[in-house]
């Protein structure tokens, strides 16, 4: 049995490095080069003082560095939270005061006043991931027939794929 989210993307990674995690039209990321990207992330996490248990917002579209970061809290210890870029301003603001995250990526000037707020465009992702290559677009995770192997959301595919039991929810590890 896997331990945690990250073990699970992991080791999923090693068995099948090249196998695609994330597709977006052609454009396809596979799990080695998202597992990169993500430890490259949250290398640079760690380097702004984030750690076990200090809240990682990330207003951010379905891109390729969106994922990296949730899988970098994941390695990290760090709970992280999905705000909808669409969401209006003050949805946002009820969100990060409940929550209080020690730092919040955005593509737009949005205020953490409990924390860093950083501007996340498609020039930074680079510098914040060690010069990974960014994407324009939104990637999906990748999804399959019915086999129960398939990826219906990157939480859920994880297990799917690296244990082949049910919904991490359901009990059935």
């Amino acid at each position: 049995m896997t331990a945690n989210l990250w073990s699970a993307f992991e080791a999923n990674a090693g068995i099948s490095p090249a196998a695609p995690a994330l597709i977006f039209g052609d454009a396809v990321c596979s799990f080695g080069e998202l597992k990169t990207l993500a430890e490259r992330c949250a290398a640079a996490l760690a380097a702004r003082g984030i750690g076990r248990g200090d809240v990682v917002a990330l207003k951010l579209p379905k891109r390729r560095i969106a994922y990296a970061l949730l899988l970098a809290c994941l390695r990290i210890g760090a709970p992280y939270v999905f705000l909808d870029p669409k969401n209006p301003p003050s949805r946002t603001a009820q969100i990060v005061a409940l929550l209080q995250p020690k730092i919040l990526f955005s593509e737009n000037d949005t205020p953490n006043p409990f924390g860093e707020a950083q501007i996340l465009t498609e020039a930074g992702a680079g510098s914040l991931a060690g010069g990974c290559r960014q994407d324009r677009g939104e990637y999906r995770p990748t999804r399959r027939g019915g086999d129960g192997s398939g990826l219906y959301h990157v939480h859920l595919g994880l297990y799917r794929r690296t244990e082949g039991r049910g919904h991490p929810a359901s009990g059935r590890f």
